[in-house]
């Protein structure tokens, strides 16, 4: 069986100064698990929430993972072993073992795994950020130094913000649909994505206005 590096066990990323939010499909996504503790129970909810396929390993499961109904969870009762992780996307590592938590970092790394490590989210590569979502738009807020709190209290602000722009969202997006074969799409759409032209559709008296209002 191979043997962990230690050198590569205790290599820690250096932080997050250059983190990056990317948008995922979730229904095309794989979650595993490892850990049935608090933080593994609200990781396993957001991901389920979001739509994706979430298998999680545990010796024992209370019965906050047992009252979880869906379709898209699979709860696995046993010991951690190399095997769990070969068709997993994401990995969120929930163990209170210490040693066990640094071998399946080690096993996540080189596998090239995204994994979350819920002890302390400098180990992993990869950080949930707050997000909201409506018909219109879905984005996502963190803190580079981490402050699940701050993002959740500052997501909600954004959202109140961009819930302005709902009606401007839908017209332009569909406009873009419109354009899609048009020769100047790319010139239309630099107009359009602009202050002066969202300054001129807000005004009351606006031919745009009037017209989405009453649609």
């Amino acid at each position: 069986m191979l043997k962990p590096d230690k050198e590569d066990i205790l290599e820690i990323d250096s932080g997050f100064e250059n983190l990056m939010h990317i948008g995922l499909v979730a229904n095309n996504i794989k979650v595993g698990v490892i850990g049935a503790g608090k933080a593994s129970l609200i990781k396993t909810k957001t991901f389920l929430k979001a739509g994706c396929e979430v298998e999680v390993l545990s010796p024992r499961f209370d019965i906050g993972f047992r009252e979880l109904k869906s379709g898209y969870l699979k709860l696995k009762r046993g010991k951690f072993r190399k095997s769990f992780l070969k068709d997993k996307h994401i990995v969120v590592i929930g163990v209170s073992n210490r040693k066990l938590e640094k071998r399946i970092i080690w096993h996540c790394k080189r596998l090239n795994k995204l994994y979350l490590v819920c002890s302390d989210y400098k180990l992993g590569n990869l950080r949930l950020g707050a997000q909201k979502r409506t018909d219109e738009f879905v984005f996502s807020l963190s803190i580079n130094r981490g402050n699940p709190k701050l993002s959740k209290y500052l997501t909600q602000k954004v959202l109140n913000f961009l819930q302005s722009f709902t009606m401007f969202c839908k017209w332009a997006t569909d406009l873009r649909e419109k354009l899609k074969h048009h020769p100047q799409k790319d010139q239309i759409l630099e107009f359009v994505c602009s202050d002066d032209f969202y300054q001129k559709i807000k005004q009351e008296d606006s031919i745009f206005y009037k017209m989405e209002m009453n649609c």
